[in-house]
């Protein structure tokens, strides 16, 4: 099966470690939540595993080739990368004009144009993540919940059997956040797309996402399944973000927690 997977990987900053010694494989399908507090090293590992981060140590493979090897093009054909949406400033492209310009690993052709199968893969996308009432509206208009699911459109527009998101719901409304959380199921149940995200949504990530990588300080303290995880879920998540939880029950077989005095 095609997997993304790291290897003893190690990423540091001016010298300071920031990733250590870190093994994890996801295989097609699966669909991963990385949790950890804020400077773990939750998104420099993602961005290593995507290959904008090249490890100090270590390596990355997609199907048993080092992503380092591999052309960019071939690299976008397999894994999609979503970064934080900040609402950052953009050229004023449409969202439509955004979806295709994520084709550009298929795209052959005349001076850039996208042939009729690829429209209709923007199309898809659009439709996939619920943005198709947003196509012809200007990037730089976007709120933050509708900025975040048109990159998630670009990305989803790549076809990649691996999908990874860097905090897609951060700083979003509750409204906002549940539909980026049915955005995120959907591709993966419509298309079977492997979802890494990384995010310190403790509830969002154990709702959304079968297996849990949890850092601290740039080491694994668990690499698992979520139902191995909840096993003893308050006291992991004590351990992760060193202050006290509380479990709550959310009924239809989800338990959620929260911060407790």
């Amino acid at each position: 099966m095609p997997c993304v997977s790291a290897e003893k990987l190690c990423f540091s900053y001016g010298g300071k470690s920031v990733v250590e010694d870190i093994t994890f494989t996801v295989n097609t399908g699966e669909t991963w939540a990385v949790v950890g507090r804020n400077g773990a090293g939750k998104s420099t590992l993602i961005k290593c595993l995507c290959g904008l981060l090249s490890p100090v140590r270590g390596n990355v493979s997609i199907d048993g080739i080092d992503i380092t090897k591999m052309p960019p093009k071939e690299s976008a054909k397999r894994i999609a990368y979503v970064p934080q949406g900040t609402n950052r400033t953009m050229p004023p492209f449409t969202v439509r004009e955004y979806v295709g310009m994520a084709l550009f690993p298929y795209n052959t052709g005349f001076m850039g144009r996208l042939s009729d199968d690829n429209k209709k893969c923007v199309d898809d996308a659009l439709a996939l993540t619920d943005a198709c009432h947003l196509a012809d509206r200007s990037m730089n208009t976007l709120s933050g919940g509708e900025f975040q699911t048109a990159l998630i459109a670009g990305a989803v527009a790549q076809s990649t059997p691996f999908l990874l998101l860097d905090e897609p719901t951060t700083h979003l409304d509750p409204f906002h956040k549940e539909n980026i959380r049915q955005v995120i199921e959907r591709v993966h149940k419509e298309r079977g797309t492997a979802v890494v995200t990384v995010t310190h949504d403790v509830n969002f990530a154990l709702s959304t996402h079968k297996n849990i990588l949890a850092v601290i300080n740039g080491k694994v303290f668990f690499n698992g399944t979520k139902d191995e995880f909840c096993v003893n879920a308050v006291d992991n998540l004590e351990k992760i973000f060193s202050i006290k939880f509380r479990g709550i029950d959310g009924g239809k077989n989800v338990c959620f927690y929260e911060t407790a005095e």
